[in-house]
């Protein structure tokens, strides 16, 4: 594979960039559409994460006790990284407030009836669902981006300010991220947080039980390990919406959807406004 070159870990501030597959952090994508006194910013070669977290840290003056990260990092990457927040007011200003980095209970009514048929994911999940839940194309989106920013505890208020743009077309954006992840056959089948360990066959599977258990066992695991023509074969079949709204695929019951990389941002009950 071609090396990349160094123009291609560097963004300049102040503006909405083209989607990348190693932007994929939202809070580091939505950072840069802010105003700030540094006009380029080096992107870590490594998960951006830990930086937010130990710089959200430093603001509050005391770790955050949900938050799991190795904290023997580049301290050189670090002190470019402090110097773009600190230089970037809407965003330092985020961090003294006591939802920054918890989650929000719930999204705006708008957000909620953009997922249509969907389940709304929890915002917590939102914000730690990994990759392969949907394609990277859109998991970079800024649509997408903004709305798991969102789920990082950015209030719609804020992310005006960082974007420059009014609430109501924050707003609007948040809806059209949301409209985007539920047109996903992946995440689609995430969000319906099926039990399908307790659930009858899909009706519509045919082929010998050898086949049919592989199929089993992917969904149980989690909708990211199959293939686009394995998860077509539920997404695409009226029946099997018929036979999910008459509530035939039990939803596992008061379990977070799988698929999550723990401990980047709090559950709401951390907040004090959450």
């Amino acid at each position: 594979m071609k090396a990349r070159g160094p123009e291609y870990y560097l963004f300049d501030t102040g503006r909405i960039h083209e989607p990348r597959a190693h932007v994929a952090f939202p809070l580091f994508f939505t950072a840069l559409r802010a105003e700030s006194g540094v006009e380029q910013v080096d992107y870590p070669k490594g998960p951006v994460q830990p930086y937010f977290l130990k710089y959200g840290e430093d603001i509050r003056g005391a770790p955050y006790r949900w938050a799991r990260y190795k904290r023997r990092f580049n301290p050189n990457v670090y002190t470019t990284f402090r110097e773009w927040l600190d230089k970037t007011p809407a965003v330092k200003q985020w961090f003294y407030e006591p939802t920054a980095m918890i989650a929000p209970r719930t999204y705006p009514p708008e957000v909620i009836a953009a997922f249509g048929k969907l389940p709304a994911p929890h915002p917590y999940e939102l914000a730690s669902f990994k990759r392969g839940c949907v394609p990277m194309k859109t998991m970079c989106n800024p649509d997408v981006q903004l709305l798991r920013s969102y789920c990082f505890g950015m209030s719609l208020k804020r992310l005006a300010e960082i974007t420059g743009d009014t609430p109501p077309w924050v707003l609007s954006s948040l809806v059209a991220g949301a409209k985007l992840l539920a047109k996903e056959p992946c995440f689609q089948l995430w969000a319906l947080n099926i039990d399908w360990e307790n659930t009858p066959w899909p009706p519509q599977l045919e082929g010998g039980i050898l086949r049919r258990l592989k199929f089993r066992h992917k969904l149980i695991i989690g909708p990211q390990y199959m293939n686009k023509k394995e998860l077509l074969t539920l997404t695409e079949s009226p029946l099997f919406w018929k036979l999910f709204q008459q509530g035939t695929f039990r939803a596992r019951k008061n379990k977070l959807r799988k698929g999550l990389t723990m401990g980047i941002v709090g559950a709401p009950h951390y907040g004090e406004l959450a």
